[in-house]
């Protein structure tokens, strides 16, 4: 009867396990405070698709360009980005709308295209990144045309171009 009882930690061991800089729980805490602070440094964490579909890591196949580009939607409130195809722009603005997310509870994040296919495909490159995060990641509810973190109150949501788009909505 006693094998069957679930095994809880004492609340003292846990605080203990914080508290030691050497912990593992304490590491994960410090990757993900200075993965929230610098979307730069989240970006490190992130793993996207090349053309062929294999999983790379950003940070080794990232440009110095593509950080600075992430650096100045973290700081800027409108940016305008005048680019060619196939420069890995998208998978930056997934990158991007996962960080904004994440970092702080609240977000609302709406991913707009001209079709809802295409939307829906941003979505997918969010929900491939999050799939791949360290475990410091938040609980997510992962749907074809939305992921919601429940546990900090935010959400991305994939929409079309329409002419209501967003209407009654804070984001």
């Amino acid at each position: 009867m006693l094998d069957v009882l679930p095994r809880y930690r004492n609340p003292f061991a846990i605080a203990a396990d914080r508290l030691d800089p050497n912990s593992e729980r304490a590491q994960l805490d410090r990757e993900r405070e200075a993965a929230y602070a610098d979307v730069r440094t989240f970006a490190r964490h992130a793993h996207i698709q090349d053309d062929q579909g294999t999983e790379i890591g950003f940070a080794k196949v990232g440009w110095a360009w593509q950080f600075a580009l992430l650096a100045l939607w973290a700081v800027t409130k409108l940016s305008v980005t005048l680019k060619a195809r196939q420069l890995g722009v998208s998978w930056l603005a997934a990158i991007y709308a996962l960080w904004t997310a994440i970092r702080r509870s609240g977000q609302s994040v709406l991913l707009i295209s001209l079709r809802q296919d295409d939307a829906d495909k941003l979505l997918g490159k969010v929900a491939y990144v999050y799939a791949r995060l360290p475990a410091w990641k938040p609980r997510a509810l992962v749907s074809t045309r939305s992921i919601r973190f429940p546990g900090i109150g935010s959400e991305i949501e994939s929409m079309p171009a329409t002419e209501n788009i967003g209407r009654s909505r804070t984001v």
